[in-house]
């Protein structure tokens, strides 16, 4: 038997909180959730489009086993004792750690004490959805979520996403989207020291090394043995020191700031077709001078009940990232943001940025 809406839930608000990723996204999505009858849905949609979007019709039972698909870059760092610190599941025994997904891993734990209660619950309601697209699949999980949860709204946040801006629009064509945006250098910088970037960084080197991702969901081994160096950065022989030692080094910088620059040239081409008033952008600086003036505009933007009360209460909760000793110098700050430059104003038939960018 289909699991049917009632009307109340039907038709949540929604927002995309879009960004590239460290600038600023789970703290703005943490303070929301403390907004009344506003459901937080953390790291969901970017896990799942790593091996493309989906497309035709998706069966119920089909669009469960994607919410399910444990998210390989995410066990990865985990089991190299790295785990970022996003992540909402309690881990016991980090000496032999779960296989997450998204959904497990970040989602559910963010909105129930039993995530585990909460996935049972919900998988007997998605494998009942309609045969469908699967933006209507992911429209009518939201409202399920917000009914279980007494929600009235969902901000859905996923570092990366806004990689995914062309295909996330049509799926939510009435979703307000907050774009989020930092210093280029600055998050590169960030991204360095994180192991999830780090390792999609590490991809990405690969991808242009051998012509494939060996992170990659199905992805076979060649016949011939690689390169040493290549070999002791292939899944099962990975260890944390070969992240670390990239952090900070000047080529491993310059590939997240292309992927930055590729992300803005996709928002900035998609939102443009928006309707303004759905639109707010937001910079990750201005909101660290003007916590309460801009935590005000954002929820002026979506309408929250108590918005100037939550704005108040929440601005001592905005504080400046800690230094941690990494600084560049002037030429290295230059040269990456020249080489921002050059990819966000580059012809568009110049370079296939776009191919480089989604080994991310």
């Amino acid at each position: 038997m289909t699991h049917e809406l009632s009307p109340a839930a039907a038709e949540p608000e929604g927002t995309l909180v879009l960004c590239s990723g460290r600038c600023g996204s789970t703290i703005v999505a943490d303070l929301l959730a403390e907004s009344p009858r506003t459901l937080p849905i953390l790291e969901l949609l970017y896990a799942h489009f790593q091996d493309g979007v989906p497309e035709g019709t998706v069966t119920g039972a089909e669009f469960w086993a994607l919410l399910n698909r444990p998210w390989r870059a995410l066990n990865t760092v985990v089991g190299l004792g790295r785990v970022p610190a996003e992540v909402r599941y309690r881990i016991e025994d980090p000496a032999n750690p779960p296989t997450l997904s998204a959904l497990l891993g970040f989602t559910l734990p963010a909105i129930s004490d039993d995530p585990e209660g909460l996935l049972g619950t919900l998988g007997a309601i998605v494998q009942e959805f309609p045969a469908g697209p699967v933006g209507a699949h992911y429209r009518r999980l939201f409202a399920s979520l917000c009914e279980l949860t007494g929600g009235e709204r969902w901000v859905e946040k996923s570092a990366g996403s806004v990689l995914y801006i062309r295909e996330l629009l049509p799926m939510f064509p009435q979703a307000r989207i907050v774009h989020l945006v930092r210093d280029c250098v600055d998050v590169a910088l960030s991204m360095s020291r994180h192991p999830m970037f780090q390792l999609a960084e590490l991809r990405h080197e690969l991808l242009q090394r051998m012509g494939a991702d060996p992170y990659a969901a199905g992805y076979t081994a060649p016949d011939e043995a690689p390169d040493p160096e290549v070999e002791r950065l292939l899944p099962g022989r990975l260890d944390a020191a070969a992240l670390d030692e990239r952090a900070a080094s000047e080529e491993p910088l310059i590939r997240l700031v292309v992927m930055q620059a590729v992300m803005a040239r996709h928002a900035e081409e998609a939102l443009a077709a928006r309707p303004s008033d759905r639109v707010l952008r937001m910079r990750y600086e201005d909101l660290l001078d003007r916590p309460q003036e801009e935590l005000a505009r954002l929820a002026r933007f979506l309408e929250l009940p108590d918005g100037e009360e939550w704005a108040r209460r929440s601005a001592p909760r905005i504080r400046r990232p800690q230094r941690t000793g990494t600084e560049l110098e002037p030429r290295q700050r230059n040269l990456l943001k020249s080489v921002y430059r050059s990819v966000l104003n580059a012809p568009a038939n110049a370079m296939d940025w776009t191919s480089a960018a989604h080994a991310f």
